[in-house]
């Protein structure tokens, strides 16, 4: 095993992705992520996809609650599509995870489901286009 192994592969094929590892200290499994946007562009076949997210924190406040911290909002656009399969948008979308692999020749990002929107999208290129601290 080498040290790189411990490595999520999504850090390697995240253009940028040193800006979510440097606010997280790591990268986040994005569990109990909030989809606010997905923006798909014809002519360029890609998308964009805005989450909120937040850190839980391995402490709790006086109510019994984890703490929560670093909240953002992030910005992933997707480039080149090949597949796009997304299953039931709602008025609230929370994955359980985003994994991001290496697929053959593509990248595959999938939004796994909790509650709302999830699927797969299979594309050539992602970029991490923002993060912007704070959240909502």
């Amino acid at each position: 095993m080498t040290a790189k192994s411990n490595i999520p592969e999504a850090v390697s094929l995240v253009k940028n992705s040193e800006k979510i590892t440097n606010y997280f200290g790591e990268w986040p499994s994005f569990h109990d992520a909030e989809i606010l946007r997905v923006q798909l562009d014809r002519q360029k076949c890609s998308c964009q996809i805005e989450i909120y997210y937040f850190k839980t924190l391995n402490e709790v406040d006086s109510g019994g609650d984890y703490k929560q911290a670093a909240h953002c909002r992030i910005v992933f656009q997707l480039l080149d599509i090949e597949l796009l399969e997304l299953t039931d948008f709602n008025y609230q979308n929370v994955i359980s995870a985003l994994t991001i692999k290496r697929l053959q020749d593509l990248i595959e990002v999938t939004l796994h489901p909790s509650y709302g929107l999830f699927g797969k999208i299979h594309c050539r290129k992602v970029i991490l286009k923002s993060i912007k601290k704070n959240g909502k």
